[in-house]
């Protein structure tokens, strides 16, 4: 019931944010369109490989609120994201963390200039470091081993629609 509540609530967060942005010009880089070979997370949920188009929206705050649906189905899911310093010149592409056969959706890198979109660390992926770390420490002996990245990283081009 508790869980109920707060997924109501949360959803109406996002729909009077979203609301509220009705005076905000709609740009060419506000739109982006993907095609993503593999199965992916985003938080808890899982999304299956195709492609998506990702609207950012609620702009003018400090936190942003990316719209990722599904090309075929139509499905979508809003996702809070804050932004980050990037590059001057950096391709816009979305950034996975890989951990074995496990994707999470970590950022989108180059949507302006010198801006770029993290997306916050959900518990499944925390809980998924926690267990790889021990895998690591347990190789090693019980030592930290320096050498093992925690994950690795999976980039994808991103383009305009």
């Amino acid at each position: 019931m508790k869980k109920n509540i707060i997924n109501v609530a949360v959803t109406l967060f996002f729909l009077l944010t979203l609301g509220a942005e009705t005076g905000q010009a709609q740009t060419s880089s506000n739109q982006f369109k993907s095609y993503i070979p593999f199965q992916f997370n985003i938080g808890e949920q899982k999304f299956p490989a195709g492609e998506y188009l990702i609207e950012r929206t609620n702009r003018l705050a400090s936190m942003e609120i990316l719209v990722i649906r599904d090309a075929v189905t139509g499905h979508s899911r809003f996702v809070p994201v804050s932004p980050t310093e990037g590059r001057s010149r950096e391709k816009a592409q979305l950034v996975f963390h890989r951990y074995g056969e496990i994707r999470y959706l970590a950022q989108l890198k180059g949507v302006e200039p010198n801006l770029g979109l993290e997306l916050f660390e959900s518990r499944a992926e925390r809980a998924l470091k926690r267990e790889r770390q021990k895998a690591i420490r347990a190789r090693a002996g019980g030592e930290i081993a320096r050498n093992e990245p925690e994950y690795e990283t999976v980039t994808i081009t991103l383009r305009l629609r």
